[in-house]
């Protein structure tokens, strides 16, 4: 299993985005309003100021999850689930065939319907726990943000999903997906189980997200309901979260999975102001551990990728020159081999050359981000399907030096390099610290050894 900590480090996102469909499969703006940062600000807190004057939340505990009055209830939520589902079963409309299904997504992404197509595709039971926390406000009589019910509804879906295992009931798990760890462990209990799994992701951009986690708290006021509404830096800090561990365990375990699949609802909106339904993005696809899109499909993304490259490289490798960076001839070497496949790939001899290339890719990744986002209309000349393109070349390497000149001149890669070189350094200065004191430890049970063997003698 890989080695991932919950969120993918700088490092690990570029190893494995190296290997997977490029950018333009998974940089999709939407169609509506991408609201600038001060927008959403203004507008979440304005939202969350009528929340919390229409919340009745009490912060004292009402849920002892380790009292008799709680475990009845939940032992009497889990029978009375369980026996649900086997009179579902008998009819056909669920199955125990061991299949799991985990749909993720960030906030407002549009997984439910996701979610409502496979039940029937696999007839499977939904595991909700939003459905449990209702479950248990309304047992307890009080407000679903009350913060006793996430832990108490938590301590009852594990139980539950247990219990679905046991039975060997397909089920579906609706997930963030943003900490890779958390679904690598899960996905591997699954599969230990028995459980043969799918894996689906409804992508939308965080700033879509974030739109639509205030519009659906604007919602429930509107209908006099108890207003939900995540905090703003939560989804801020899933980043693309979901989308990075969608792309690392289909590249690095294809094998684990029957199918996954990859949707988006950055889509224009419908005669009343809603989403369209997810539509599927092909080229990030797995069928019985093969990717689905074809050579050309990759080979268009991997040339788009290449064109970025060269542009930061070459801004790197002039402010390297002008240095006199005794990297410059190793990186300049690096470049010429990744642009030639008869080549073997470069091994960098030094930290420092891995940490320049590291930049380099970072930089370039960070580049097509910022012309996809601006200008991405303007350089596709046809779209088969949501993420799969037809790019204008010319215009696109037109876009990519006036991004290269407005964002990353030579200023910019020169602090860039020094920030570098700043924590290079001092990370080698704790290295240098540590190796010291490794050393004087050891002299000290030196000494201490050569004490006890005098003292012995004596």
């Amino acid at each position: 299993m890989a080695d991932y900590s919950a969120r993918l480090s700088k490092e690990q996102l570029s190893e494995v985005m190296s290997r997977v469909p490029p950018p333009d499969c998974y940089i999709i703006m939407g169609k509506g309003p991408q609201l600038s940062e001060e927008q959403i600000a203004e507008k979440y807190n304005m939202t969350k100021a009528e929340a919390n004057r229409l919340s009745r939340v009490s912060t004292s505990s009402v849920v002892d999850t380790n009292s008799p009055k709680f475990k009845a209830f939940k032992d009497q939520y889990i029978t009375n689930t369980m026996a649900d589902i086997t009179n579902k079963m008998k009819t056909g409309e669920l199955a125990s065939s061991s299949k799991m299904a985990f749909v993720m997504g960030l906030a407002g992404a549009g997984k439910t319907t996701t979610i409502n197509a496979l039940k029937k595709q696999l007839r499977a039971y939904h595991a909700n726990m939003d459905a449990v926390k209702e479950d248990v406000a309304k047992f307890y009589n009080i407000d679903i943000n009350h913060p006793d019910i996430h832990p108490a509804g938590g301590n009852i879906f594990r139980d539950l999903v247990k219990k679905l295992q046991e039975k060997k009931v397909n089920f579906i798990q609706e997930k963030v997906g943003d900490e890779i760890g958390w679904m690598e462990t899960l996905i591997t209990d699954a599969r230990n189980s028995g459980y043969s799994v799918t894996m689906d992701l409804v992508h939308v951009s965080n700033n879509t997200s974030r739109q639509r986690n205030i519009s659906r708290c604007q919602g429930f006021i509107e209908k006099g309901e108890a207003p939900r509404m995540l905090p703003d830096d939560v989804i801020v800090n899933c980043g693309n979260g979901p989308m990075e561990t969608y792309l690392a365990l289909t590249q690095e375990h294809p094998e684990w999975f029957d199918e996954c699949r990859c949707f988006t609802t950055e889509r224009e909106l419908d005669e009343n102001g809603k989403p369209k339904p997810p539509v599927e993005i092909r080229g990030l696809g797995i069928k019985k551990g093969q990717r689905i899109a074809s050579a050309e499909y990759f080979a268009e993304g991997r040339r788009i990728e290449s064109m970025a490259r060269n542009h930061i490289a070459q801004q790197v490798l002039s402010t390297l020159k002008i240095k006199k960076d005794e990297c410059f001839k190793p990186v300049m070497n690096w470049n010429k081999n990744f642009n030639d496949a008869n080549k073997p790939p470069y091994k960098p001899a030094s930290q420092r050359e891995e940490n320049i290339i590291n930049l380099i890719q970072t930089l370039s990744s960070k580049l097509l981000e910022d012309v996809f986002q601006v200008y991405g209309n303007e350089c596709i000349n046809d779209r088969k399907m949501v993420g799969e393109f037809n790019f204008d070349t010319a215009k696109l390497e037109s876009k990519l030096t006036t991004v290269v000149v407005q964002k990353y001149d030579s200023a910019t890669i020169l602090k860039e390099l020094t920030a570098m070189d700043k924590k290079l350094e001092e990370e080698n200065a704790r290295n240098r610290q540590g190796a010291v004191q490794q050393k004087a430890r050891a002299n000290q049970n030196k000494r201490e050894i050569e004490n006890v063997g005098l003292a012995q003698g004596a």
